[in-house]
């Protein structure tokens, strides 16, 4: 999976797109996935600015995919905003 792929699957599912950034920016209380260099970095960006459950990944379809599953999981939450 790529990117364009994992943002038609995030749209689908109804995330907001205001929980989730892709190689941009990151506000506070946002999913991120992010590719710096040669390698891919997922984390969640709280409200103090700091970074959790951070994994890294050799590959765009390894990143989009975990970043998915993730996301899968947590729209039961995403779908009271």
């Amino acid at each position: 999976m790529k990117i364009e792929e994992l943002q038609k699957n995030l749209a689908e599912l109804k995330i907001p797109k205001r929980r989730y950034v892709i190689n941009d920016s990151s506000p506070a209380d946002t999913h991120v996935l992010q590719q710096n260099y040669n390698i891919w970095e997922y984390f969640y960006f709280d409200e103090r600015g700091e970074k959790n459950d951070y994994k890294i990944f050799k590959t765009e379809e390894e990143a989009c995919e975990y970043m998915l599953k993730i996301m899968n999981k947590l729209k039961k939450y995403y779908y009271k905003f």
